[in-house]
C-alpha cells in the first residue's frame, strides 16, 4: 500500500540506494518508507506488504534529520477534529434518542469524551503519523475512537465508563484479525501476535475498504485540518430549534443546516427566537444601520427637522434614530438564522413598526419608550389585522398565531412578496448594495463641500452624493447638484 508524494525531507552526506527502509519517523514498527535516493519521501507501507526490501546495513540506513521530524497532532488539530468527530457523534445519537434524550444524550458529554479520546490518540501516534480517517463508536456507557493511519489501527476509549483514563491500542494491518459483531457491539481484545476487533457491519466495510484500497484513498482527516477554521462568533455544531419551523429540531454543523429535522414543530410560543448563527452577520447589520442613518439625515434636512449648522430643537433627532434604528436591526439579526436570510424590509413612519420579511418568516419590531419589543414567526401562523396609518401597535400572541397590525400598504406589499418569488429585492436589496465604509471612514453627515461649489456635501460614510445645502444670511436651503455624477 503506497500513499504517494513527496515531501522534500533529504539527507546531506549520505549515499544510499533508493529502496524501501524502515520508518526513522515510526521506530519499532512494520512501517517502512520510500528512500529515492536523496530524500525521504511521504510513500509508506508495511515489510510484509512491499514487493521487496532493500537490504542494507544500519550504518548505511538514512536518518531523519532531528530538526525536520515531522510533528504528530497538535493542539489545535486536536480540537478541530474533536469538534468534527462531536458533530457527528451529535447528529448520531440524537437520532437515536430522540425518545429519550435526557436519558442518553448529553452534548457536553459528547464534546468532553471526544476531546479526551483525541487526545489520547495524538498522544500514542508516532512521529509524522497522521490518521486519514477516523470514526467515534458507542454512546455514554462506551464511545470509541478508531483511526486508520496509512499502515495501521488504532483503537483508544474507555475501559471504565466514568473514568478519564483512557487507553490505546494498535496493530498494523496484517497483524488485525477483524471481525462482524452481530449485536451491534464492539469489542477490543489485544493478543501478543494481533489485535482482534468486533465491530458493526458498517464500520467492517468502512476497515476493510480502507485496507483493500491502498491506492487513491480518501483522507477527510486532512481535509478537516486544511479547512478554514470556524469563527468564533459561529455557533458550534449541534441541534437548534428548526429555523424553519417545520420540524422541533435540526442539526447545525458548524457551516450550514441539515437536509432534515427531527420532531414535531415546537408550539409558536418555544419557536421565537430561532437559535443558530444569523444570516447577517454585525458588519452587515452595522452596514444597513448606516446607509439608513445616512437617508434619515437627507430626509431631516429637506424637511427642516434638522440641519448641517446645529439650529432648531431637533438638531440631536439624528444620532438618537442612529441608536434606536441599531438597537431595532440587532433585535431582528437573532430572528433569521443561516438559511432563512431577511429579503425585504418595510420601515413604516418614524421607524415603527419595521416589518422584515423572508422566504419562511415575518418578523415585527416596534419601539415603546426606547424599549424595543420584537416577535416573529412563520408565514403559515401569522395573522395581519387593520390599523390605522399613525397608530402603530405592537404584535400579539393569539391562539398560538402572530397577529400583526397593518396598514393596507403594509398588507400589500406582505401579499405581494408571498405571491412572488421570494429572494433578496427591495429596499433591502437597494441598502445591502450600497458600497460599505471603510473601517476608519468619518461617520455619515454634512460635511464642508470637497468640491468647493456649495456650503456642504452629505457625506454617506463611503461616498459623498449629489445631496448639498446653501447657506444664504441664516437659512439653509438643500439643493441637487446634478452635475455632479
Amino acid at each position: 500500500m503506497v500513499d504517494a508524494g513527496t515531501s522534500g525531507r533529504g539527507v546531506v552526506g549520505v549515499s544510499v540506494a533508493a529502496g524501501w527502509y524502515p520508518d526513522p519517523w515510526a521506530p519499532d514498527t512494520p512501517v517502512v518508507r520510500w528512500w529515492d535516493g536523496t530524500q525521504w519521501t511521504d510513500r509508506t507501507t508495511t515489510a510484509q506488504e512491499s514487493a521487496t526490501i532493500t537490504a542494507a546495513p544500519p550504518s548505511a540506513v538514512p536518518e531523519a534529520p532531528p530538526d525536520e521530524v515531522p510533528s504528530a497532532l497538535d493542539d489545535e488539530a486536536v480540537d478541530r477534529l474533536a469538534e468534527w468527530l462531536a458533530a457527528h457523534q451529535k447528529q448520531h445519537d440524537r437520532a437515536r434518542f430522540v425518545s429519550s434524550p435526557s436519558d442518553w444524550f448529553d452534548p457536553d458529554e459528547i464534546d468532553a469524551d471526544t476531546l479526551r479520546l483525541v487526545g489520547a490518540l495524538a498522544g500514542s501516534l508516532s512521529p509524522g503519523e497522521r490518521p486519514l480517517d477516523l470514526r467515534c463508536l458507542g454512546s455514554k456507557i462506551r464511545r470509541m475512537l478508531l483511526a486508520l493511519t496509512p499502515a495501521r489501527l488504532v483503537v483508544a476509549w474507555r475501559p471504565t465508563p466514568g473514568q478519564d483514563h483512557v487507553e490505546v491500542v494498535g496493530a498494523p494491518f496484517p497483524q488485525l484479525r477483524l471481525a462482524v459483531n452481530k449485536f451491534g457491539g464492539i469489542t477490543v481484545v489485544p493478543e501478543p501476535t494481533h489485535l482482534s476487533l468486533g465491530v458493526p457491519r458498517e464500520e467492517w466495510d468502512w476497515i476493510s475498504g480502507f485496507i483493500n484500497q491502498p491506492h487513491g484513498r480518501v483522507d477527510p482527516v486532512g481535509q478537516v485540518l486544511t479547512r478554514p477554521a470556524r469563527p468564533a462568533d459561529v455557533p458550534a455544531p449541534g441541534w437548534y430549534p428548526d429555523p424553519t419551523g417545520r420540524h422541533a429540531e435540526r442539526f447545525w454543523d458548524g457551516a450550514a443546516w441539515a437536509a432534515e429535522g427531527l420532531g414535531d414543530p415546537l408550539p409558536a410560543a418555544q419557536r421565537h427566537p430561532p437559535a443558530g448563527p444569523p444570516a447577517f452577520d454585525d458588519a452587515t447589520i452595522d452596514h444597513i444601520v448606516t446607509a439608513l442613518f445616512a437617508d434619515r439625515l437627507r430626509q431631516d434636512a429637506a424637511i427642516g427637522d434638522a440641519d448641517a449648522w446645529g439650529s432648531g430643537g431637533w438638531s440631536d433627532f439624528p444620532h438618537k434614530y442612529r441608536w434606536l434604528m441599531s438597537l431595532r436591526w440587532r433585535a431582528l439579526q437573532a430572528q433569521f438564522p443561516v438559511g432563512d436570510p431577511p429579503c425585504d424590509v418595510h420601515i413604516g413612519q418614524d421607524a415603527d413598526p419595521i416589518l422584515v420579511v423572508s422566504a419562511h418568516r415575518l418578523a415585527v419590531v416596534i419601539t415603546r419608550e426606547d424599549r424595543v419589543v420584537v416577535d416573529a414567526d412563520g408565514h403559515e401562523r401569522v395573522e395581519l389585522v387593520k390599523r390605522k396609518a399613525l397608530a402603530p401597535r405592537p404584535p400579539e400572541r393569539v391562539g398560538g398565531r402572530l397577529v400583526v397590525p397593518v396598514t393596507g400598504v403594509e398588507r400589500k406589499w406582505l401579499e405581494d412578496f408571498l405571491a412572488g418569488p421570494r429572494v433578496l429585492q427591495g429596499r433591502l436589496e437597494e441598502l445591502l448594495a450600497r458600497p460599505r465604509p471603510a473601517p476608519d471612514a468619518p461617520d455619515p453627515g454634512w460635511y464642508p463641500d470637497p468640491i468647493g461649489r456649495f456650503d456642504e456635501r452629505l457625506w454617506t460614510g463611503a461616498e459623498w452624493t449629489e445631496d448639498v445645502k446653501v447657506r444664504k444670511r441664516d437659512a439653509v436651503s438643500q439643493r441637487i447638484d446634478e452635475g455632479f455624477r
